[in-house]
């Protein structure tokens, strides 16, 4: 989240926040280009334009996790993502890295359903 925070402010923060992607995340939603499309998009577009963040506990299991994050955004509406990682012990990885971003939003019923595109 850090490097999302940092988005506008610092011209290296796309570049970094890819590079947490995994393997295979990036295959799907890189170069680096259609990557920055991705998170300025009106569904993730408040990861990098936010009034504040949470960061939930993960939940970890054989090498996968999740974790919810919920902020604020730009014009003050509730917003939750959940992260999906997993643990990656090749070289030059060899750490948690995101497999896929889902945006909640509440459904007519008022369940929450999630949003694509991956990133």
């Amino acid at each position: 989240m850090t490097a999302l925070a940092a988005w506008h402010e610092k011209p290296d923060a796309s570049k970094r926040a890819f590079s947490f992607a995994s393997p295979g995340n990036q295959a799907v939603t890189g170069p680096l280009s259609k990557f920055e499309g991705l998170v300025e998009s009106e569904a993730y577009g408040p990861l990098t334009s936010n009034q504040g963040f949470v960061v939930g506990e993960s939940v970890e299991k054989e090498g996968a996790a999740t974790v919810l994050v919920t902020l604020i955004g730009p014009t003050g509406e509730l917003v939750a993502y959940r992260f999906y990682l997993s643990r990656q012990e090749s070289e030059p990885h060899r750490r948690w890295m995101t497999d896929a971003v889902y945006r909640f939003r509440p459904a007519a019923s008022g369940d929450v359903s999630p949003t694509f595109p991956t990133i």
